[in-house]
């Protein structure tokens, strides 16, 4: 790899500082912000980079998305909790995981500009 796309010469490092980046922006600027040319400057890397290691733009906050999203850390919690049983429990368990899910977003400001984001784009 040419050293002047990445100086570093470390894919993972290169694509670390991508994806934090956009959750950097999106917490301190907001979704208006989000670009490649603002990722890449605010990353410190070639956009370039953004393009080899990703596919594309969206690609990059997809995985920052997956890092992130409440289901899938969820989905880890999960394979520990014990299963309720009978119907009053499992009513309880689900109205305190949606109670929980909308703690995550309200208090996760990155997520919530990601789905402004995402919701006026035309990305699709």
């Amino acid at each position: 790899m040419s050293s002047h796309l990445n100086p570093s010469g470390n894919k993972e490092v290169a694509k670390r500082k991508l994806i934090n980046a956009g959750g950097d922006i999106l917490q301190t600027e907001g979704y208006h912000s989000l670009g490649v040319n603002r990722l890449d400057k605010q990353a410190g890397v070639n956009k370039k980079l953004i393009y080899r290691y990703f596919g594309n733009f969206n690609k990059v906050l997809e995985t920052y998305v997956s890092e992130t999203d409440f289901w899938l850390l969820f989905a880890e919690k999960f394979k520990i909790m014990k299963v309720p049983k009978g119907h009053a429990e499992m009513k309880q368990f689900f109205a305190e995981l949606l109670k929980e899910q909308f703690n995550h977003f309200r208090q996760d400001e990155k997520l919530q500009q990601l789905i402004l984001w995402e919701l006026s784009s035309e990305s699709g």
